[in-house]
């Protein structure tokens, strides 16, 4: 069924908005109430949908840049139920424009990979190991030390890193992402050293091997 959400837009200032319009007037049955949320937001920040009724918009925010999504939850209430039916939750993923697709995605990389241990948690999620996030700490935890300790040879990741060549090449692209990403924003002074020295030394022998890298350069 037509819910009668017409869209959302995102406006830019110092923070976000996003504003949640309705294409006609949505009609709801008497003793109802409807709110909403963006998904990326607690419950909280939930707003009553009265505007929405009438064919207005409802404002959320302000927010960060990396919670802007087009993902938006909706719980129904009944007023006055003396059989204390429980609210009724549910998720739209509401058309949009002038959504940041692409500033939005770097910005949750950005509060991702704060710092090399949560460079090394994604990297290893990237890879496949989807329990680098579950307990904090992840099959692949690196704590840098000194001497033959600190050597990436003896950890999960580059386990992960060669299985992922040999079978599912294009997580390595992701990788290849990430990294140049995070080199591009430490060179213009965004982000600190992130990248720890040792991993840019391993790195470098998969990337000269991948299609696109060195091998692939014509010779001088």
């Amino acid at each position: 069924a037509d819910p009668g959400i017409a869209g959302l837009s995102a406006h830019f200032m110092t923070q976000h908005i996003l504003v949640l319009r309705a294409k006609k007037p949505i009609e709801l049955e008497s003793g109802l109430r409807i709110t909403a949320w963006p998904i990326t937001l607690l419950r909280g920040r939930k707003l009553k949908c009265c505007p929405l009724l009438s064919g207005r918009e409802i404002t959320f925010g302000p927010m960060d840049l990396s919670s802007i999504t087009r993902f938006i939850a909706f719980e129904v209430t009944l007023v006055g139920d003396r059989l204390k039916v429980p609210p009724q939750t549910f998720v739209l993923r509401v058309p949009a424009d002038r959504l940041p697709t692409q500033l939005r995605d770097e910005a949750v990389v950005r509060q991702v990979v704060r710092n090399r241990d949560g460079f090394l948690r994604y990297l290893l999620f990237l890879l496949g190991d989807f329990d680098a996030f579950a307990d904090g700490e992840g099959s692949g935890a690196w704590s840098p030390g000194t001497g033959d300790q600190s050597r990436l040879g003896t950890l999960p990741l580059l386990e992960q890193m060669t299985r992922a060549f040999c079978r599912e090449p294009s997580r390595l692209d992701a990788v290849r992402r990430l990294v140049e990403h995070l080199r591009t924003a430490s060179a213009n002074g965004e982000d600190g050293e992130i990248v720890p020295d040792d991993f840019v030394e391993l790195w470098e022998v998969f990337e000269s091997a991948l299609p696109g890298g060195d091998r692939d350069k014509p010779a001088p």
